[in-house]
């Protein structure tokens, strides 16, 4: 802003800086001036603007002008409909006198859109381009990671087939081109949108200072608001119109090989699509990843981090792709009668999966939880640490840890990790940045862990349980579990363990000290266990590939996730009750599988 003078000390050629604009006299005042304007009985009922105010309002103001077009020395006082004409007293007489619909301006201001609408207006567009603008940029996020994924598809082909490295370099090129246009389209639109949003961001600031103008100057007032709703008008129309043309535009496509006895053929595909824009409803990305059906299913798995990519590797046709997606179908189910039964219906559905750390080959995740915010912490041993990643596979943060992490649980805005002879605290703000908090010493090695009513529940090897407070005050030991355990609880503080290597799932009652054990004949290298919302049980086995489940309502287990549904020594799980949702770290520790349970 510049400095602007005070006008009553330029008439006495004094130099001083204005910080106040009187509405009625149309004056800049310095501060002495704004004083003495206060207390004169003249003027000390007069409305004030601040200078900030003014300027912001300073190019409306200079394009209107209170005084009749037609007699310069006369103020306007009337507003004839007929002519959509403002004048003076002089213009009604010489010009205005047969006309039906003449009212004096301090009489229109009732009559017309009040400030208030306007005001509502402005900020229900620029919400709407606030959202649109994040639209945008989410957007071009998810398609430069899709855009990251086909390079990575791209490259592990050619490691695989050297004589097709000019016909993959070919795609990858013509991939590259289509990418650079569409996303050119998306930052058009981006800087379009960005340029409207500061536009009527400046005028949502200015509607406190129009609403000043209200009660002080009818005609500033009224002339002001009209101008206004003419930009706002002007944009409405211009961004309805812009709103219609958003489009989220995705890559679909996928490339495989066809091999008879003398070559190898490329099946390349991938087009890129443009759906129906829904920021509004903050529903981007997941609308076809949740779909129910198989194919919406096949579509959103694009890799299997398992499966070989050598030139004579049979591949498998469509039709076989997807009968490998389909999770938990009437198939049955060989499991001995007495301790595994067959469901009958699907107990998940595929949603997402995405692969961690993809250019570290030494990737291997143990453990996973679930934070309040739907996001998945991960527990990684090749590099002790933790990381946080979104269920769409989008890498948040991550914490080095100095001893690789055993077990971790998530109570409320903090995180607990066993490692070692110890537990440490972590906490979790809003952006997912994680900090110490505390470490608790445990004097014996521990690996599992769980939460009771804001408690700890650790396993130490040797010691047993021990309910500790988040504080690192021992409350409770129960020498009886010991062994490397995974643990879950329901709520009436019953604890479900399962020992590594072991078959059976014990239940302890730390109420009641009850105990009670079920065995599952084909629980073998036990894993990780979590609980469902409906209290069922889940354990993984690496060595059957499998994912078991513990009905509640039957007290049976049966056989959720298999290999049939690309599960390869699954380790690490957890349950998402807010959701409804399983999360497995599944390809020996490399990959997240998302399902959907059903209800």
């Amino acid at each position: 802003m510049s400095c602007i003078s005070c006008q009553p000390c330029g008439r006495l050629n004094k130099e001083e800086t204005a910080c106040n604009w009187c509405i009625q006299c149309n004056e800049l005042l310095c501060e002495t001036c704004y004083d003495y304007h206060q207390i004169l009985r003249i003027t000390k009922d007069h409305c004030f603007l601040t200078i900030n105010e003014y300027d912001q309002l300073s190019p409306i103001l200079s394009s209107i002008s209170i005084h009749c077009k037609t007699h310069n020395k006369k103020n306007i006082q009337y507003y004839c409909r007929n002519h959509n004409y403002f004048f003076c007293s002089l213009c009604k007489q010489e010009s205005h006198s047969d006309c039906s619909d003449v009212k004096q301006v301090a009489e229109l201001p009732g009559q017309l859109d009040s400030a208030q609408n306007l005001s509502s207006r402005i900020e229900s567009l620029y919400k709407e381009l606030e959202l649109a603008c994040e639209n945008r940029s989410e957007n071009i996020k998810t398609l430069a990671k899709q855009r990251e994924d086909y390079i990575a598809t791209i490259q592990e082909k050619k490691q695989n087939l050297q004589k097709l490295l000019n016909d993959l370099d070919l795609k990858l090129g013509v991939f590259e081109r289509y990418y650079s246009v569409k996303t050119r389209e998306l930052h058009v639109q981006l800087e379009t949108l960005k340029r409207a949003y500061q536009q009527i961001k400046e005028r949502k600031q200015n509607i406190p200072s129009l609403m000043k103008l209200q009660s002080a100057s009818d005609i500033y007032f009224f002339l002001a608001e009209m101008k206004i709703k003419e930009q706002q008008d002007k944009n409405e129309d211009e961004l309805k119109y812009a709103f219609s043309k958003l489009s989220d535009i995705q890559y679909k496509g996928n490339i495989s090989f066809k091999t008879d006895n003398r070559s190898i053929t490329i099946l390349d595909s991938f087009r890129f699509i443009s759906k129906s824009c829904s920021f509004r409803n903050q529903e981007l990305i997941q609308s076809e990843v949740d779909s129910s059906t198989v194919e919406a299913e096949a579509e959103a798995i694009f890799f299997d981090s398992n499966q070989g990519d050598c030139a004579s590797s049979q591949l498998l046709n469509h039709l076989e792709k997807l009968q490998a997606l389909k999770l938990c179908d009437t198939s049955e189910i060989h499991e001995d009668k007495d301790t595994i039964s067959c469901l009958n219906e699907r107990v998940c559905v595929f949603k997402f999966c995405f692969r961690v750390e993809k250019k570290n080959p030494n990737t291997n995740i143990t453990c996973v939880d679930v934070l309040p915010n739907c996001n998945v912490v991960l527990g990684e041993v090749s590099e002790p640490r933790l990381m946080i990643y979104s269920k769409t596979g989008i890498r948040k943060k991550e914490y080095k840890l100095r001893h690789d992490p055993n077990s971790i649980v998530v109570i409320g805005n903090s995180i607990a990790v066993t490692l070692k002879q110890s537990v440490i605290i972590l906490s979790v703000n809003d952006n997912d940045d994680m900090t110490h908090i505390r470490k608790i010493s445990m004097n014996d090695n521990c690996y599992g862990i769980t939460c009771i009513d804001q408690n700890l529940v650790v396993n130490c090897t040797v010691d047993g349980l021990k309910l500790v407070t988040l504080s690192g005050h021992t409350t409770y030991m129960h020498k009886s579990i010991t062994g490397k355990i995974n643990m879950c609880t329901n709520s009436n503080k019953t604890l479900f363990t399962v020992k590594q290597a072991s078959d059976i799932v014990m239940c302890f009652n730390l109420n009641t000290t009850v105990n009670s054990s079920i065995r599952c004949t084909k629980l073998s290298g036990a894993n990780d266990i979590a609980m469902d919302r409906e209290e069922n049980i889940f354990v993984t086995c690496d060595q059957s590939h499998s994912v078991y489940m513990l009905r509640k309502s039957t007290s049976q287990w049966c056989t959720v996730l298999n290999k049939a549904h690309n599960m390869l020594s699954p380790r690490g799980i957890a349950c998402d009750l807010q959701n409804d949702e399983l999360i497995v770290v599944n390809s020996n520790g490399k990959s997240v599988y998302i399902y959907k349970m059903k209800s």
